[in-house]
């Protein structure tokens, strides 16, 4: 039984859907991130800049089986198969076809993980560098965010995890050195992927400009 209800609002025109576990009406669900960068090193300040935005997205099914791991209560993790990884930062863009979702439930630490899983087709990668790594990274160290490793389909509860990431990798091989930015979430928004002509919005959790927690690294 899913702990998170399915709570899907229709829109004008559209019918409001309940699916009441993932497993029983499982659905397609496209993760779409938005936020700024506000953590840029100086030898990418030429590309990058504190402020610009980025986005990011991956669908993922919600009666996906496992690909690593186990559901289970601490300590455990589980690995899930996402599809259509999409990231945009500045003048940067990344595609994926594949995506790993790994969801960690340990007695210290709670985590949720996203990354590409397969050959990344990259635009705007700044001279001198190679692409590493685009991914998004949510944590809470108190260990009490979640009770086992089952997908997560709210973004609520992402947002609800103290620590909360959007990361962006490149290597410098003159130097050798690996180069991150970092970027806030202004929203996650998890929508049911469609039939042609019709949009659903599953859930959507908003983090105001104001109020939201700059995390540098």
């Amino acid at each position: 039984m899913n702990r998170y209800p399915l709570l899907v609002a229709g829109f004008v025109g559209m019918v409001g859907l309940h699916l009441s576990t993932a497993s029983a009406e499982a659905v397609l669900l496209q993760f779409d991130y938005t936020g700024t960068l506000n953590s840029v090193p100086a030898v990418l300040s030429g590309d990058f800049s504190i402020g610009d935005a980025f986005t990011y997205s991956y669908i993922v099914d919600t009666a996906a089986p496992l690909t690593g791991g186990a559901v289970t209560a601490a300590p455990g993790f589980a690995d899930y198969a996402a599809t259509t990884m999409n990231a945009t930062a500045g003048g940067f863009s990344a595609s994926a076809a594949s995506v790993k979702v790994r969801i960690t439930n340990d007695f210290t630490i709670d985590s949720y993980n996203a990354f590409h899983d397969s050959p990344v087709t990259t635009a705007g990668v700044p001279s001198g560098f190679t692409f590493s790594g685009v991914e998004v990274l949510f944590q809470d160290f108190s260990g009490a965010a979640l009770p086992d490793t089952q997908l997560i389909v709210d973004p609520a509860i992402l947002l609800g995890m103290p620590t909360r990431l959007f990361k962006l990798t490149f290597f410098q091989p003159g130097s050798q050195t690996t180069f991150q930015a970092f970027g806030a979430f202004n929203s996650i928004t998890a929508t049911v992927v469609p039939a042609p002509g019709a949009a659903t919005v599953l859930f959507a959790a908003v983090f105001p400009m104001n109020r939201r927690r700059r995390k540098t690294m």
